[in-house]
C-alpha cells in the first residue's frame, strides 16, 4: 500500500484525540519512528509538514517483521507488535490508523490482530510536494 501524505493530517503516522489522521481533535502526536513528538496540534498539521518531518528525507516503509528480527535493535521500519507500530495510537481504546475502517479498534489483546495490513503487505508513505 502507498500512501501519500502532503500535510501531517493527511499521514497514517499522525493522530488526534479525535481518532485517527485528519479527525478534529484538540490534541495531536506523529508516531513516525524518528519523530515521536506530542504537542503537535491539528491546526499546525493542518497548515503542513515541519522541517522535522521523516518525509522530508525521503519515503518510510514499514513492514512486518521476520520472527526472529523482534530483538532490540530491530531494523527501523519493521514492526513486531502493535505497541511498536506508527500507525497504532491509543485514546480510550487501542486503536489502528490504516486498518478498515480507520481508527479501528484493537479488541484482543495479541501482538498483532490477524486483519493487520502488515501480515499481507508492507506501507510506503511518500510525501507530496508542499
Amino acid at each position: 500500500m502507498i500512501w501519500v501524505a502532503g500535510t501531517c493530517a493527511e499521514c497514517p503516522m499522525y493522530w488526534t484525540d479525535g481518532h485517527g489522521a485528519g479527525d478534529v481533535g484538540e490534541h495531536g502526536f506523529c508516531a513516525a519512528p524518528a519523530a515521536k513528538r506530542p504537542g503537535f496540534g491539528p491546526k499546525e498539521a493542518a497548515a503542513g509538514r515541519p522541517d522535522w518531518c521523516p518525509l522530508e528525507a525521503g519515503s518510510i516503509q514499514v513492514r512486518e517483521s521476520d520472527e526472529g528480527a523482534c530483538a532490540p535493535g530491530a531494523a527501523p521500519g519493521s514492526v513486531c507488535a502493535c505497541d511498536d507500530c506508527p500507525f497504532f495510537f491509543q485514546t480510550d481504546k487501542r486503536r489502528c490508523n490504516i486498518a478498515t475502517p480507520k481508527g479501528r479498534p484493537l479488541l484482543t489483546d495479541e501482538p498483532r490482530p490477524l486483519w493487520c495490513r502488515l501480515r499481507r503487505e508492507g506501507v510506503i508513505i511518500r510525501k507530496r510536494a508542499k
